[in-house]
């Protein structure tokens, strides 16, 4: 398996965000609804998101938790 090189493993909340082509705020809704996963901690004031961890849960998002922001494709 291939990995993307162009991003790193650790994302902060606002590089996580464009990864996910989402917003901050939408992509923080989604970490509190528990569909991303939490930040790590790895030293005092810096919380990152795993890459790996981002694609698992954008690739299990459950639609009907979805229906309320009313996201169509064009």
């Amino acid at each position: 398996m291939k990995f993307d090189t162009r991003w790193p493993r650790g994302l902060s909340r606002d590089q996580a965000a464009t990864y996910l082509g989402i917003s901050g705020t939408l992509f923080t809704k989604l970490v509190e609804r528990k569909q991303m996963p939490r930040g790590k901690r790895i030293s005092e004031g810096r919380l990152v998101w795993d890459r790996t961890e981002l694609d698992h849960h954008f690739d299990h998002i459950d639609e009907d938790k979805q229906k309320d922001d009313h996201v169509y494709l064009r």
